[in-house]
Formats: structure tokens, sequence, C-alpha cells
């Protein structure tokens, strides 16, 4: 049995949160924000793409933001954004694509912008970001090909999930099988 690109970068990803301290035990998640990926996705691919040649960690991390700032409103506000519609705004308007992480980290999860926990999460999210660019390198796709394209959409899905994790950790969900 073959494991797929996904399950190769969720695991890498998953090994590089625990190492840092987070997503320790079971994963917090919820098929909600899994399955509102799909709407997200065509307005985020079509910030992050034109990005990714000069800002590739940048393109890359920010899904997971994308995914922590879903998991916030999924806390606070979802009857209101359940669909996906008007998530991805009013994610990325405040402060526009280039200041997404700042207005996640700061306005939806409540990191304070001086703060070492900020920075640690800073850090996790680039190193997350770096991991996923050394697993898409290593998939040698020709540059700008439809098969780069599809690595690098594999790759923001998992990060958008990824980050919707640590966001629900973060606000203090914890998963707990049941009897």
């Amino acid at each position: 049995m073959s494991i797929t690109f996904e399950e190769r970068l969720t695991d890498i990803l998953i090994t590089i949160c625990r190492s840092k301290g987070y997503l320790i035990g079971e994963i917090p998640q919820t098929e909600d924000i899994a399955l509102v990926w799909r709407v997200l996705a065509p307005e985020y691919m079509a910030d992050a793409v034109p990005e990714f040649n000069q800002y590739p960690e940048v393109s890359l991390s920010w899904a997971a933001y994308v995914g922590a700032g879903v998991a916030s409103v999924w806390d606070t506000n979802w009857n209101n954004y359940s669909s996906g519609e008007g998530l991805y705004q009013l994610i990325q308007k405040p402060r526009g694509f280039d200041c997404l992480d700042e207005y996640v980290s700061e306005e939806m999860l409540g990191l304070k912008a001086d703060e070492k926990e900020n920075r640690d999460f800073k850090d996790l999210l680039i190193s997350c970001a770096q991991a996923a660019l050394n697993l898409m390198k290593k998939e040698a796709a020709e540059e700008q090909s439809i098969a780069a394209f599809d690595i690098f959409a594999k790759s923001v899905e998992v990060l958008f999930l990824i980050g919707s994790s640590l966001g629900l950790e973060i606000l203090g969900y914890k998963m707990e099988r049941q009897n």
C-alpha cells in the first residue's frame, strides 16, 4: 500500500508540531472545517499562487493561518459562516493578504504580537512551510506545470488542516475518545 503525498506531508508536519510542543495527544479536528476548504481554496489560491515564486514559505504557511482563523470562526460564529461564503474575506480583508498572519494570530487567536507564544507559533508555521517546500521539491515536478500546481494545492490543503488543528488547540479544544 502506497502512502500519498498528503499523508506523508501530514505525518511530517505533525512530527514537527509535536517536537515543538503542539498537537500532543489526539489531534483536534472537525469535518466542518475540513469541508469548508473547498469553498475557500479558490480565493486563497488566487492570492497565494502569484506570491509563490518570491515568497514560497508565505504562500504555504498562510494556508495554516487561514486554517487557524477558520477554527476561531468555528468557535465563535460558525452559524454565519458554515457554508464558507465570505469566510476567506473575513480573514483576509482586515489587513490584506500580506498581513494575514498577524491578523489571525493577534485578533482571531488572541496571541499578543510581542509575546513568546506568538513568536513560537510563527516559527512553527514557518518550519511547517519549509518542510512542505522540501517535500514538494522531492516530487521533482517541472516548474509551472500542472503537476507542480497539483502538489502546491495538496500542500496548502494539508497546511490549512494542520493550521485548523493548531487553532482549535490554541483555543483550548481537546479531543478525547469516548468509550
